[in-house]
């Protein structure tokens, strides 16, 4: 009796699936690990792939997304402009980040959306994907900083004493409407031009040591007398501070 038979090496069939499934395995870590929302979709519109961040934001759990489209799960309006985006993307074929708004809870987010098209072996557009990060807080913060400079420009154009604000080089940046009243000239007449071509009551000499104490950080007080478009001249009691931005020394001026 004889036995006849064939054997098959599939070493490197093996390897080759188990470097397929790592592989799977480290793509599904980082999607699910990535801190933002991730999802994928096919060229119908509908949900192939969310990760699990899009629960705390929209109260789905991500299987509840699979096979859906924006219009199925969010307002008509939001998915309107949600689905704009997404057609722009895939007309173009390129990666584009967009602002998009979502109302949850109540509460207006923003979420900075990076979508870009997914690509078959042949270079087709098979799918869309989008990695989409909460940048809420960060608009809140800008929309503070925006209030608060309106809040101190309303405060400085409206003050009674005169405004300036000048490089280290004297060259001067900006004025409030007290000043240009005050010399006679518009705010477009001023900006660009040394203070010491309104300033006519401070010697070279002090000039230099009150630009030495200024690079110090102190703040300089001085009599003086300024110069009018008409030619006319007033005393005046200024007061300077020194601060400092990207590196650079300016200063903010009080003149009354």
């Amino acid at each position: 009796l004889r036995w006849y038979g064939t054997g098959t090496d599939i070493h490197d069939q093996v390897a080759a699936e188990e470097a397929l499934r790592q592989s799977e395995s480290l793509l599904r870590s980082i999607i699910e690990n990535a801190g933002g929302l991730i999802w994928v979709k096919d060229l119908q519109g509908r949900y192939t792939l969310v990760n699990r961040f899009i629960e705390p934001f929209f109260g789905y759990k991500p299987r509840e997304f699979i096979g859906k489209t924006v219009f199925d799960l969010f307002p008509q309006h939001d998915a309107e402009a949600y689905e704009r985006n997404n057609q722009q993307v895939l007309e173009t074929g390129e990666t584009q980040t967009f602002e998009e708004i979502a109302v949850i809870d109540g509460k207006t987010r923003t979420f900075l959306s990076t979508k870009f098209p997914l690509r078959n072996e042949i270079g087709e557009i098979t799918s869309l994907a989008a990695v989409c990060t909460d940048i809420t807080p960060q608009k809140e913060m800008e929309q503070t900083v925006r209030e608060s400079e309106a809040r101190l420009l309303a405060f400085v154009e409206n003050a009674g004493d005169a405004f300036g604000l000048h490089n280290r080089g004297g060259i001067i940046v900006d004025v409030n409407q007290q000043a240009c009243d005050s010399l006679g000239y518009t705010r477009e007449e001023i900006i660009g031009r040394p203070v010491t071509d309104f300033d006519v009551g401070i010697p070279q000499s002090l000039l230099l040591t009150i630009t030495e104490r200024l690079d110090r950080g102190e703040t300089v007080t001085v009599e003086s007398r300024h110069r009018r478009k008409d030619g006319s001249e007033f005393p005046t009691a200024i007061r300077v501070r020194p601060f400092w931005m990207n590196g650079e020394r300016f200063s903010v001026s009080l003149a009354r």
